[in-house]
C-alpha cells in the first residue's frame, strides 16, 4: 500500500465534491439551449487483454426522463460514439447500460469536460463487483463524457468454489492478518478502507514521529479535505510545501481547500507560485484558468491556457479554451485561429466542437448582432465537416432568423427535415417552415 492508493481513495470518496479546475461534479449538468443544446458520449468497451469488443450496446438514459434513451454500438475497434444526449431537467443524470451477451462491466473510467475540452472533476476510475451498476454521470452543457468500459465473461465471474474431497477435513477460515502498529502503515490503512475519521490520529501520530516528510503531511492533507476539514488540510499541504516546495499534489489540495473556504484569490497565488515551482505540470495550469475564470480575470485564464499549449502544443483542450476565450474578448482573429488549430488536431470531432460553439454563443443573454453571426459561422464550419448534421443545420435556421435571413432560414430548416426526418421536432419546423414562406 502506498501514497498513490490513498490518494485515489480519496478522489473516491470525495467525488461528488472532486475539484479538478475547482469545480464541484455536484454542478454538472446537461442543459437546454436555444432549440436543443445536446451532450455527447463516446468510449472504447475491451476485454482484459484490451481486446476491443464489437457489437456491444452502451446505452445512456437520463435519470429524471428514463423515456428519453441514447444507444450506440461498437466498431470493431471498440469504439462507441453517442450525440445528441438531450434532457430537459437540469441537473440530470445519466445512467449507463451495457447490452453484451455473456459479458458483465468490471471496470469503468469516466471523465467529463465542458464544451471548452476542459477536464471538470477528476477521472473517476472504479472497479465495478459483479452486479454492481456503473456510477451514473453527469455533463456539463454542451459538454461531453468519455467512458471507457472493461467487461469480462460473466462465467469467469460465477465460478463455484470447487469442493475439498470427503475425506478432508474442513478447514477454518483464514484469520486475518494483525495490522501493523507503526501509526503511519496503520493510517494508511485505515485511509484505504474509507474508514477516514479513525485513520485521523494515527496520521497525526505518524506525522509527529517524522515532521519532516512531506509526503505524510500532503497525504494526511488529501484525508483531511476528504473529510470537509478544509482549513486543517490547508495546513497540513502548507506544511508539505515548506518541506517540498515542488511537491505538486500538496499545492493541488491546498488550492482545493481554499476554493471551498471560498478563498478564491488565495487559491490563485497558491497556484501561482506552485507553477512556479513546478512549472511542466498541465493540470496546475488548467486549474489556475479555472480560478481565474470565476474571479473573471480573462486574461489570467488566456495566460493560463497559452503556458499549456506552450508545453504541450497538441493539447486540444487547451486550444479549444482560448477559442472561446478570445471569441468572448472581442478577438476574432486569434479565436478562429485556436480554432483551427482544434480542427487540425482532433480533425474526426471537429464539426461538434464547431457546433457547441454556436449553441453557446446563441444562448448568451447579452448576445449581439456580431454574436449570432459568429454563432452562423460557427454552424456553417460545422457543415463543412459533417454536412449530414441535422442539428447544426437546425441551429443554423435559428441563428439566420436572428439577424433577418429569412430565405437562408428556410433552406437551412428544409434541410434538417430532409436529413433528420425521424426527429421529434420536425413537424414542428414544418409548420414553421410553411408559415416563414408565407411572409
Amino acid at each position: 500500500m502506498h501514497e498513490g492508493q490513498v490518494e485515489r481513495m480519496v478522489i473516491g470518496i470525495t467525488r461528488a465534491r472532486a475539484i479538478v479546475g475547482g469545480t464541484l461534479l455536484s454542478v454538472l449538468f446537461c442543459g437546454t439551449a436555444l432549440g436543443q443544446a445536446t451532450c455527447e458520449a463516446y468510449g472504447t468497451v475491451k476485454d482484459r487483454e484490451d481486446n476491443p469488443l464489437e457489437g456491444v450496446v452502451v446505452t445512456f438514459r437520463p435519470r429524471g426522463n428514463p423515456s428519453m434513451t441514447y444507444s450506440a454500438t461498437t466498431n470493431k475497434k471498440g469504439r462507441y460514439f453517442a450525440t445528441g444526449l438531450f434532457t430537459p431537467k437540469e441537473a440530470d443524470k445519466w445512467e449507463i447500460l451495457v447490452e453484451a451477451a455473456g459479458y458483465v462491466p468490471v471496470k469503468v473510467v469516466i471523465e467529463s469536460r465542458t464544451v471548452h475540452k476542459v477536464l471538470v472533476g477528476d477521472i473517476l476510475e472504479s472497479e465495478l463487483p459483479l452486479g454492481a451498476k456503473i456510477p451514473e454521470i453527469a455533463i456539463r452543457p454542451l459538454g461531453s463524457a468519455r467512458v471507457d468500459l472493461t467487461l469480462a465473461p460473466e462465467s469467469e465471474l460465477a465460478q463455484p468454489v470447487p469442493a475439498g474431497r470427503p475425506d478432508e477435513p474442513e478447514l477454518p477460515a483464514a484469520a486475518a492478518a494483525p495490522r501493523d502498529s507503526d501509526a503511519w502503515n496503520e493510517a494508511l490503512t485505515l485511509a484505504q478502507a474509507g474508514e477516514l475519521e479513525a485513520a485521523v490520529r494515527h496520521f497525526e501520530k505518524a506525522i509527529a514521529a517524522s515532521p519532516d516528510d512531506a509526503d505524510r503531511a500532503a497525504t494526511f492533507a488529501k484525508v483531511l479535505y476528504g473529510l470537509e476539514r478544509y482549513a486543517e488540510a490547508e495546513v497540513q499541504a502548507q506544511r508539505a510545501i515548506g518541506i517540498a516546495p515542488a511537491l505538486a499534489d500538496a499545492h493541488r489540495v491546498l488550492a482545493s481547500a481554499q476554493i471551498e473556504r471560498g478563498r478564491l484569490d488565495a487559491a490563485r497565488a497558491t497556484l501561482a507560485a506552485a507553477i512556479a515551482a513546478v512549472p511542466g505540470d498541465i493540470e496546475l495550469r488548467e486549474r489556475l484558468a479555472f480560478v481565474a475564470g470565476e474571479l473573471d480575470d480573462s486574461p489570467g485564464q488566456i495566460a493560463a491556457y497559452e503556458g499549456i499549449t506552450t508545453i504541450d502544443p497538441a493539447n486540444v483542450n487547451a486550444w479549444m479554451a482560448l477559442g472561446g476565450l478570445h471569441a468572448a474578448a472581442g478577438d476574432p482573429q486569434r479565436s478562429e485561429q485556436a480554432y483551427q488549430k482544434v480542427a487540425e488536431l482532433d480533425p474526426a470531432d471537429a464539426y461538434q466542437t464547431f457546433y457547441n460553439l454556436g449553441v453557446l454563443t446563441m444562448n448568451r443573454r447579452d448576445r449581439s448582432e456580431a454574436d449570432t453571426r459568429r454563432a452562423i459561422d460557427a454552424f456553417r464550419k460545422a457543415l463543412e465537416i459533417k454536412p449530414d448534421y441535422g442539428l447544426a443545420y437546425q441551429q443554423l435556421g435559428y441563428a439566420l432568423l436572428g439577424v433577418g435571413d429569412r430565405q437562408g432560414a428556410v433552406e437551412a430548416l428544409e434541410t434538417y427535415v430532409r436529413v433528420s426526418p425521424s426527429a421529434a421536432d420536425v413537424a414542428r419546423v414544418r409548420g414553421m417552415i410553411e408559415t416563414l414562406k408565407k411572409h
